[in-house]
């Protein structure tokens, strides 16, 4: 839904965007390859526009790959049949429970079946103070 002054329109789409970035001008912000100051990494990101980085439901932050991970044959996580798995079970239990996932919910069906406890709402509340984001985030992290 594009909103402007002259009206609304609506383009149909339904996708999944996922982006990333590096966390300063060299790729690293700490450890021994980090070679930008404080000044320097957050006029980079300051280049990213607030708006912009608030349609990102999720991000996260993936730490460097420890050395020697790899030739000592750590521990690889979760195999993707197993990770399949936990995904299909949690969409059986969105589909028993509401007849679609939680991402097509609507904001009124949102407020039937994902009702914060008050401590939870403190604290959703509190995030979004602290980390500045916007009214568009409150369903966006809800969801």
């Amino acid at each position: 839904m594009i909103s402007r002054a002259n009206g609304k329109t609506r383009f149909p789409a339904r996708f999944q965007l996922i982006g990333a970035l590096n966390p300063s001008p060299t790729g690293h912000h700490e450890g021994e390859l980090a070679r930008s100051n404080p000044q320097q990494i957050l006029r980079y990101l300051a280049r990213l526009s607030g708006p912009l980085l608030d349609r990102f439901d999720m991000s996260i932050d993936i730490p460097a790959l420890p050395r020697g991970c790899l030739s000592s044959g750590g521990e690889r996580g979760e195999s993707t049949s197993t990770v399949k798995a936990r995904v299909a079970a949690a969409r059986e239990r969105m589909l028993a429970r509401q007849g679609k996932v939680n991402a097509l919910l609507s904001n009124q069906e949102m407020e039937l079946h994902c009702q914060l406890v008050q401590a939870d709402a403190a604290f959703l509340e509190q995030a979004l103070h602290r980390l500045g984001l916007s009214v568009r985030a409150i369903t966006a992290l809800s969801r």
